[in-house]
Order: structure tokens, then C-alpha cells, then sequence
């Protein structure tokens, strides 16, 4: 998956986070740090051409 930002008609687009970035990143409380501890997270989104 590419970085950068989705124009007008892409059909596809992806969204990244990860742990300990400074921008829009994952961050958590001490409770899910210790129990639910997240590290990355990525999804790919894709637009269908009859919007389902």
C-alpha cells in the first residue's frame, strides 16, 4: 500500500498507524498499554462501482 492522500476518484485507498508516531498515530491509557496493547493497525479500503 502506498502513503499519501486519496484525490477525487480513487477507488482505493489505505490508512496506517502505528505505535509511538507524533502525527495521528496510536496512543493509549496505562489500563491498554498493559492490556490491549496495540502496535500497528493498516486497512486497504476499496470503493466498488456500485458503492457496496
Amino acid at each position: 500500500m502506498a502513503a499519501g492522500h486519496a484525490k477525487a476518484g480513487d477507488t482505493s485507498f489505505g490508512v496506517k498507524a502505528t505505535q509511538g508516531g507524533t502525527e495521528y498515530d496510536i496512543c493509549s491509557t496505562a489500563f491498554l498499554e498493559h492490556a490491549f496493547r496495540t502496535d500497528a493497525f493498516e486497512m486497504k479500503v476499496t470503493i466498488n462501482s456500485d458503492g457496496a
